[in-house]
């Protein structure tokens, strides 16, 4: 609960300094600086979609097995695939972040 509050609160805060820096819809689409803010947005939220994925289907398929006994096969295999994808997203979402704190923010409208 409290994760996910903390979540909450930095993609509030984040989005609230993107929208200052970027200043307008216009800057968002046509700028260097826009363009990053877009791209960190869709890969978080892919990062955030796959760690729902893995809280809510893998783990507790997971812990159903172990409960019965039985060995984990595709649930497993499932989760492995999954967390290799997180950690990819997350290494490109701090790639793409030391880029964008390297560029130059829109100009104000």
């Amino acid at each position: 609960m409290l994760a996910r509050f903390a979540v909450l609160i930095l993609l509030l805060t984040g989005l609230v300094q993107s929208i200052a820096l970027v200043g307008s819809l216009s800057a968002l689409r046509d700028t260097d600086y826009g363009l990053l803010v877009l791209a960190k947005v869709v890969l978080l939220g892919l990062l955030i979609v796959l760690g729902g994925f893995n809280q809510r289907w893998a783990l507790p398929r997971l812990r159903l097995l172990a409960a019965g006994g039985e060995q984990p096969g595709r649930a497993a295999t499932v989760l492995k695939h999954s967390v290799a994808l997180e950690v990819g997203f997350a290494l490109v979402v701090i790639a793409v972040t030391s880029v964008l704190v390297a560029t130059e923010p829109a100009d104000p409208p």
